[in-house]
């Protein structure tokens, strides 16, 4: 997995990381956009759980020299805290108080 990964990394030279940091700026400004948060909340947690995979190797935990075994799922539970509310439905369901 790692050959591979790198071997696809080192064929498209600069092409990855710009269009990586184009991802991520999208991500990034698109959580902040009411329609598209939890498109971007979804995507930001595939693309941590696909870095740490690939190339953080889960951190290396399995070789006995891991120094951050949990970026990974740390950096998707930090995606799902801007995850949004449906706050309508708690809206509508509350009941009233009438004067």
């Amino acid at each position: 997995m790692d050959r591979a990964s790198a071997g696809a990394a080192g064929r498209a030279e600069t092409l990855l990381p710009v269009l990586l940091a184009g991802a991520f700026a999208t991500i990034g400004v698109a959580i902040f956009v009411p329609a598209a948060a939890r498109l971007a909340a979804a995507l930001s947690i595939v693309a941590a759980l696909s870095i740490w995979a690939l190339g953080e190797n889960f951190g290396a935990i399995l070789t006995g020299q891991a120094t951050d075994p949990n970026t990974g799922p740390l950096l998707a539970l930090v995606a799902l805290a801007f995850w949004p509310l449906d706050t309508r439905s708690r809206v509508a369901a509350a009941p009233r108080a009438h004067p």
